[in-house]
């Protein structure tokens, strides 16, 4: 097990992103908290989407008033879907990260 980095919360709060031996992940299952000395634990598979900061820029840069997905816009573009646009490229729910995720969690291998 190797602490990959942590994240800030709301309030006092923080996320660790940790990565494990894929065996052990896959013995874990649908399990959503594990133990850990005398406290427990929530968990779940940390999937980094791809963030576009707003066409190329970042946040602080934007001159935009309006948010719009890049991923949203580019599934549009190419691929004649119609999803709404309105959103940050990495909201939860945006139907790209959504589906990006849920393809990453089918495609990976947690060992023999």
């Amino acid at each position: 097990m190797q602490v990959s980095f942590r994240m800030n919360a709301r309030g006092s709060r923080e996320h660790w992103v940790i990565e494990i031996d894929p065996i052990i992940r896959k013995k874990l299952g649908d399990k959503r908290r594990i133990l850990a000395g005398f406290s427990t634990h929530q968990f779940k598979d940390y999937i980094e989407p791809i963030q576009c900061y707003r066409y190329g820029h970042t946040q602080g840069q934007c001159i935009e008033p309006e948010q719009c997905c890049r991923n949203c816009l580019e599934s549009n573009s190419k691929l004649e879907t119609k999803y709404v646009v309105k959103h940050c490229a990495v909201a939860k729910d945006c139907p790209v990260y959504q589906k990006d995720k849920l393809s990453v969690l089918k495609s990976t291998q947690y060992g023999p």
